[in-house]
């Protein structure tokens, strides 16, 4: 990438005002605003109103007709009808285009019902109540790992949990995605981790037959000795060797020889009589790993704590003799029956005061602390947006509590070349890996490029001079 630009750029009388320390704390912090409560704020404001006067008139005064089951006050059997918001439409079942409409202010149409002196059998169905049981949940607030990450064996990240592998060779630790934890402070988290390990481990073994002193009788009555099979489980104990045998002996009960319990002793053997074999052992090892906070979330779970009984219906027939139901379609009319004078209402609009409340927010301000990166970006943003001198740059660094150091080295993601014209002096810069830089290394082993963040009349930002973990090496 090739830049020319001609610039002119402040003196240092004219760099930003602001001290380190507001520096350093802007660099750290972030400020959030968090609604802590409501209060009540009354407001004046003008309405109108609607009111209401009132005329005297005459008016019909009507009564409703109701119906009964016959077809002079319901509608016949042959007719149905369609109800819309105001009005009803009326029609014969076979043909719906010669019906006729009929308003709902003087009519009134619904489904009805007689019972008949007669009765039939009917199939009944009712809802029978059991019980069951069903699980219940309750929700609990979890904090789990986000993603499988190094293990600590205490909240210090140089105390890296480590185990063996199967040729004995230390290796790291990790505790696995969604690993459940508990918060020991603001940076640790803590939880049990169950990981394999390897341990050297020597198991002995006899290397023939061997014959004891043991003797017993076997179930023809004849006296035996007891043997040791070859290849059985020895041990070793303060340089001596020992061995289980295991027999059955048998006891003369009654002219009979009776099986008794099997027997097992240990039994001393010789050194000469037992091979040795040692294996690296694979073993689980269940401990209390420390993870940095940064790789934990905290959300809300559910979990199966008990059972309920739940009262449920299952659908049961039944058949019994019941009256006949005939359904028809009541109608309802009504009818004039005299009149009478009525005070009948108008409206007039007026216009009147009133107060009223709302519910206005009441803020909290609260200082976050930002990422690590986020800290770094602002710090190195700092040193051009405010005219820093290098010296203040690096004090900005200790003031923010930074960690960093300074090195010499290569740069392996530049590849930066440019000239500025100041004054009408040209001044012209290159930066590709080849290139001896210093070298700005923070605890999270990315950097900056000090040299291009210190290159004059640049004004690079974080985003100009940042070198991921591995993109850079040291002389």
């Amino acid at each position: 990438m090739t830049v020319v630009a001609s610039m002119f750029y402040p003196s240092s009388a004219e760099a930003a005002t602001s001290s380190l320390d507001e520096l350093a704390n802007k660099a750290r912090y972030h400020t959030e605003e968090k609604i802590i409560d409501y209060k009540d704020v009354e407001k004046e404001g003008k309405r109108s109103v609607e009111k209401t006067g009132y005329n005297d008139v005459e008016v019909p005064i009507y009564e409703w007709e109701l119906s009964d089951s016959t077809n002079q006050t319901s509608l016949d059997k042959d007719w149905t009808y369609k109800e819309f918001k105001d009005e009803y439409y009326i029609y014969p079942k076979n043909n719906y285009n010669q019906g006729y409409y009929a308003p709902k202010e003087f009519n009134r149409l619904y489904p009805a019902s007689r019972t008949e002196p007669w009765a039939e059998q009917k199939e009944i169905k009712k809802q029978v109540p059991y019980k069951v049981k069903e699980p219940v949940y309750q929700s609990k607030t979890v904090s789990r790992v986000t993603q499988k990450t190094q293990a600590y064996s205490k909240a210090d990240t140089k105390s890296k949990l480590t185990a063996k592998d199967k040729n004995l060779k230390t290796i790291n630790v990790y505790a696995p995605s969604k690993t459940v934890m508990s918060k020991v402070n603001k940076n640790w988290y803590k939880g049990k981790i169950s990981y394999t390990s390897y341990k050297k481990t020597t198991s002995y073994y006899t290397n023939k037959k061997i014959v004891t002193d043991i003797v017993y009788h076997n179930k023809d009555g004849k006296k035996v000795k007891a043997i040791i099979s070859k290849g059985a489980k020895a041990t070793k104990k303060n340089s001596n060797y020992y061995s289980d045998v295991k027999y059955t002996p048998y006891k003369k009960e009654k002219g009979k020889w009776v099986k008794q319990k099997q027997v097992k002793k240990s039994k001393k053997i010789s050194k000469k009589d037992v091979n040795s074999k040692s294996e690296n052992k694979k073993m689980t090892e269940t401990k209390t790993a420390f993870v940095p906070s940064k790789f934990i979330k905290t959300k809300k779970e559910t979990e199966k704590v008990g059972e309920k009984t739940v009262t449920k219906y299952k659908t049961v027939t039944e058949y019994k003799q019941v009256p006949v139901v005939t359904n028809y379609t009541a109608w309802d009319k009504k009818v004039q029956v005299g009149t009478k004078i009525e005070k009948e209402p108008y409206t007039y609009t007026d216009e009147e005061t009133y107060t009223y409340t709302v519910k206005e927010p009441v803020y909290e301000y609260l200082q976050v602390e930002n990422t690590a990166v986020q800290t770094y970006t602002n710090a190195v943003n700092f040193y051009n947006q405010h005219r820093l001198s290098q010296e203040e740059f690096l004090q900005l660094l200790q003031k923010a509590e930074i960690p960093y150091r300074v090195e010499n080295g290569y740069d392996n993601t530049r590849y930066v070349r440019g000239s500025v014209s100041v004054g009408g002096v040209p001044h012209s810069y290159s930066y590709t890996p080849a290139t001896l830089v210093e070298l700005l290394i923070f605890d999270d082993q990315s950097a900056v490029n000090l040299s291009y963040l210190y290159e004059p009349y640049t004004r690079n930002d974080y985003d100009d001079v940042k070198i991921s973990a591995g993109g850079y090496r040291i002389k």
